[in-house]
């Protein structure tokens, strides 16, 4: 099974702007780009890193950063003004992720319980605005900090693990969707390290796993 190869960027991958053109397309299939953080914060690069990424033919993905201390109906609203405003995103892009890794104002049971209610509320109106549910990107040491919860088990999981020889999955999931494998990627056109992703699955897999 051939390998579906990725990236993941934000503005960090800006100083000097990445150049598509010269990104290997038999190494590079996707590009999972930063578009929003918390309840305001819009990626400045976002628009022009899709844009370049699109114009070489790459599928695009986009991800929103998840603040602890801000309520799950704001990220939300964040995420749909700021990605699928007018047509950003649909059909043929990735599904939307949501990155679970900040938990600063997470600090006791009781919080943990409203950090992950509120994190319910904004994957599921995420989910009802694309149609499919977001991905969840997490590491195992954060999911543990939230005692492993079962709240997520039906959502594709993007998982950080890098230079591990396969993906070890934090309980209680037993697969993933994508893997975050390196966060040190060398690729043509990106100034400095990117980290790089692997799809789970066949290119038929990959294919269904687009929004429609």
């Amino acid at each position: 099974m051939p390998d579906i190869l990725g990236i993941d960027v934000s503005a960090n991958n800006a100083t000097n702007p990445i150049d598509c053109s010269k990104i290997p397309k038999d190494k590079v299939r996707f590009a999972i780009i930063k578009a929003t953080e918390g309840a305001t914060f819009e990626d400045a690069w976002f628009d022009r890193h899709c844009t370049s990424a699109r114009a070489q033919g790459f599928v695009c993905g986009a991800y929103h950063f998840y603040r602890s201390n801000r309520n799950g109906k704001q990220q939300a609203e964040n995420i749909i003004q700021h990605i699928f405003t007018d047509g950003r995103f649909g059909k043929g892009d990735l599904p939307v992720a949501i990155d679970v890794e900040e938990l600063k104002s997470v600090t006791t049971p009781a919080s943990i319980k409203a950090f992950l209610k509120e994190l319910t509320v904004c994957a599921s109106m995420a989910e009802d605005k694309m149609g499919a549910k977001p991905l969840i990107y997490t590491a195992g040491y954060v999911w543990k900090a939230l005692g492993n919860p079962s709240d997520f088990i039906d959502y594709p999981v993007w998982i950080a693990n890098p230079s591990a020889a396969t993906p070890v999955l934090p309980k209680p999931f037993t697969q993933y969707a994508v893997w975050q494998y390196s966060f040190k990627g060398v690729i043509p056109g990106i100034t400095g390290p990117v980290d790089l992703d692997r799809f789970n699955g066949t290119e038929a897999a990959f294919q269904k796993f687009l929004l429609k």
